[in-house]
């Protein structure tokens, strides 16, 4: 084709004619590349040596190291945010549609622990998520966390402090810490859920809205918990997840937007 245009002036005009405004249309249909995401999909843990090197970057830094810890280990971490009521604590970031997304400040974090013994052997989980609390602590990420462990011997990392409008780290009430008492009934594991949210709610004054849920085994799972004993909301949760047959682990996250939190429970999939 190039050849045939060079040898005819006037097909050359005609062709250019018609293919300009084509590449023109075009250009203006296409969807601009979205922008590139200043985060890591996933935090990567790599081991050199008598070192386990961990690196996250994400708004949530220790919720993402604690799903690559899942991956690599099989620790099932349960994860709580803190309240994020600060400007300081927040950042804003493009979303889907042009909107503009309010999202803890999180980014970068990495930490090194020693690995197991043998050098090629698990490291120990309560020691290991310790010193990865400790360091975050010190970092400039948003947030204080602290190391619970469940009553069934899991453990569970909870946001107990963050920055007001002072500036100022102060503690804060962890929801799923307080007490609380549901009569004893027979309900699904969905409903059992949304009344210890609901209970919950009522005494932090914090909006608790159910989100991602593996909705059949939960849907379709009947339990009795409560029995008018007031127990930790946390440990009601974990005894309405357990007859559902999958194993499960949740992710407390507060919403700026909404000021309110977010509970999604995640069922871990057989390799």
């Amino acid at each position: 084709m190039l050849k045939s245009l060079r040898m005819n002036p006037i097909r050359s005009a005609i062709c250019l004619a018609v293919l300009v405004p084509s590449l023109v249309a075009q250009q203006k249909n296409q969807t601009p590349p979205p922008a590139a995401s200043p985060y890591l999909r996933e935090a990567t843990i790599t081991q050199a040596g008598s070192t386990i090197h961990i690196v996250a970057n994400s708004p949530r830094p220790l919720a993402q190291i604690l799903d690559a810890l899942r991956q690599k280990y099989d620790w099932l971490v349960d994860y709580e945010d803190p309240r994020y009521v600060s400007t300081a604590d927040l950042v804003e970031r493009p979303g889907p549609n042009g909107a503009t997304l309010s999202l803890p400040a999180g980014g970068t974090f990495s930490v090194d622990v020693p690995p197991g013994s043998p050098a090629t052997a698990p490291p120990p989980e309560d020691k290991t998520l310790q010193l990865i609390l400790d360091a975050y602590n010190h970092s400039k990420n948003p947030g204080r966390f602290e190391l619970r462990k469940n009553e069934d011997g899991s453990f569970v990392v909870v946001g107990a402090g963050a920055q007001d409008e002072k500036g100022k780290i102060v503690a804060q009430e962890v929801p799923f810490d307080l007490p609380i008492t549901l009569s004893s009934q027979e309900r699904s594991a969905t409903d059992t859920v949304l009344l210890i949210c609901q209970e919950v709610a009522e005494r932090t004054h914090v909006q608790i809205t159910l989100g991602v849920t593996p909705r059949k085994p939960m849907d379709h799972t009947n339990v009795t918990v409560g029995g008018g004993t007031k127990m930790q909301a946390r440990t009601l949760l974990a005894h309405t997840l357990a007859p559902t047959g999958h194993t499960m682990y949740w992710r407390l996250l507060f919403d700026p937007g909404s000021k309110g939190y977010f509970l999604d429970i995640h069922a871990v999939r057989d390799k």
